[in-house]
């Protein structure tokens, strides 16, 4: 599914995270530590007319200290924000797996789209008490989860999601559900151009994006299977 992107003019300025203020930041106080004794040599020439310093051997002591208090604390800042990051990252997912509602959702939608089946146009235009039951709570289970993974990409476009985790865990579910969906998505867009504008871009940006942590590409990264299949084998096996 090819998402039209450019179209929705968000997120053009980049957000940079915060980790790397601090690290410009510490570049600054480093860069400190240098020039100011180079400085210190030339205002010391006697044919310039640089105020000179005037620092004695405990003033460049006491530099030095605060120098290096500022650096230690600036590298605790951004190793602090690294691992917030990552720990909420990770309670988001096992809050999602846990979630009673999540669990019910995702069955509701397997049992009606499974095995690439796909929300067709006519489903989407149909008076919802018209569906069966069971297609009716599909539809409105892929509802729950594009509004959710929405969710999930305003967090990784902003910079507050580990995305690197997120792709492990959520890639082929992204993925899939925006092509289960697809008719939805094109359906919502029809009222509100903006609609999933952001699961949109993540869809396209990890199709062809290499896992930053482990650096396979997608096409030969392990595929989830369902429990039936993983049975049917342990049956083989057995059987063998």
């Amino acid at each position: 599914m090819k998402i039209p992107t450019d179209q929705d003019g968000l997120y053009r300025r980049s957000r940079v995270p915060v980790f790397y203020l601090f690290g410009a930041l510490l570049i600054g106080v480093l860069l400190a530590g240098v020039l100011v004794p180079i400085y210190g040599y030339v205002a010391l020439k006697p044919t310039n007319s640089y105020p000179a310093l005037n620092f004695d051997p405990k003033d460049w002591v006491v530099f030095y200290g605060v120098l290096a208090a500022m650096s230690g604390w600036i590298i605790g800042a951004i190793v602090q924000i690294r691992n917030s990051i990552k720990q909420y990252t990770i309670t988001v997912l096992i809050n999602s797996r846990l979630s009673t509602a999540f669990q019910e959702k995702s069955t509701n939608v397997l049992k009606v789209y499974w095995l690439g089946a796909k929300v067709t146009p006519d489903e989407m235009k149909a008076d919802r008490s018209a569906l069966a039951p069971d297609k009716a709570a599909a539809l409105e289970g892929l509802r729950y989860f594009l509004n959710y993974y929405e969710f999930i990409a305003v967090g990784i476009r902003a910079g507050d999601f580990n995305e690197a985790l997120m792709f492990a865990s959520l890639r082929q579910i992204v993925v899939n559900l925006c092509n289960t969906a697809e008719a939805m998505i094109a359906h919502h867009r029809e009222m509100q151009p903006r609609s999933y504008a952001n699961l949109r871009w993540l869809h396209d940006h990890w199709v062809t994006m290499t896992n930053p942590a482990t650096s396979i590409p997608p096409q030969d990264q392990p595929k989830p299977r369902h429990a039936s299949q993983v049975a049917g084998e342990s049956k083989k096996s057995v059987a063998g």
